[in-house]
């Protein structure tokens, strides 16, 4: 049975696991995005999937800001979708972390705005599990909704 296969960033420090019999997963180097898919007919996805813990997307968007944006642009000149999936709801990054000289509310500004100027959607799930089942689901949406 020929099965699609989500592509794991080689550099992914904190891998997803992927339950679900039509996929596998394999580590390759992405140019954006930890993850994204190679369909069972050899076809690529257009989105790509940056994951973030509440901490990573804080360093993100304010100290590894300017290297994220050569990020989007790689994805943007690919001409690919890039979905920021956040592991914790919004009202924990509204309200911050420890530690942190940057308020909640700059970074979900932010988010916010990277949607609406560039397209990058946020998306806040409840923990790293349901951030798989999240990638995995969008994925075969995408795949049932081929033309």
């Amino acid at each position: 049975m020929s099965r699609h296969i989500i592509l794991q960033d080689t550099r992914e420090q904190m891998p997803l696991v992927f339950f679900h019999p039509e996929i596998r997963v394999k580590a390759y180097k992405l140019g954006y995005g930890d993850y994204m898919m190679k369909f069972s007919d050899g076809h690529f996805s257009n989105t790509a999937f940056e994951r973030k813990s509440i901490a990573d997307i804080f360093g993100t968007l304010t100290s590894g800001y300017e290297r994220f944006k050569q990020e989007i642009q790689r994805a943007r000149d690919d001409n690919s979708k890039l979905i920021i999936i956040v592991e914790g709801n919004l009202t924990k990054v509204f309200s911050g972390i420890r530690h942190s000289r940057v308020q909640g509310i700059s970074i979900v500004k932010t988010l916010f705005t990277l949607w609406v100027k560039y397209g990058v959607i946020p998306v806040f799930v409840k923990n790293r599990r349901e951030a798989s089942v999240f990638i995995v689901q969008y994925y075969l949406a995408e795949w049932r909704n081929k033309c």
